[in-house]
């Protein structure tokens, strides 16, 4: 397979899905060889529906790195952390490697009541902080 290209819009900025909704989105984009979406705001079913598609695609290339930046996120449903759960299922069956990034209290009380801490794994920081900017 080729390599994943960095992903942009038409206007070189990072993609963010959904566009139209008030609630979340996701975003993602290539930083030194590794996929990184950030979450922000309300995860929900509307946002997963939107973008699970475009997260899919993310998990296409071999041996993918996806990080997953949940800081910036306020809330997350059921949905969202199935649409993670799935992500990582799929990198990581790919060969890939998946990180979780959290450090939000609320967020991580929530993986731990539904066990997903120990599938997610949660990071506070990146081992590398640069690869999120």
């Amino acid at each position: 397979m080729a390599p994943m290209a960095p992903h942009t819009d038409e206007r070189g900025r990072p993609p963010s899905w959904p566009s139209d909704s008030p609630g979340g989105t996701v975003l993602a984009r290539t930083a030194r060889g590794r996929t990184v979406v950030e979450l922000h705001g309300e995860i929900d079913l509307a946002v997963v529906l939107a973008a699970t598609s475009q997260m899919y695609a993310l998990t296409a290339g071999a041996l993918p790195v996806l990080v997953a930046d949940l800081r910036p996120v306020t809330f997350i449903d059921c949905s969202g952390l199935a649409m993670l759960a799935d992500l990582r299922g799929r990198v990581v069956d790919g060969g890939g490697e998946f990180v979780t990034v959290c450090s939000d209290p609320r967020v991580l009380r929530l993986l731990e009541i539904t066990g997903l801490d120990r599938v997610l794994a949660p990071v506070p920081e990146p081992d590398d902080a640069e690869t999120l900017r």
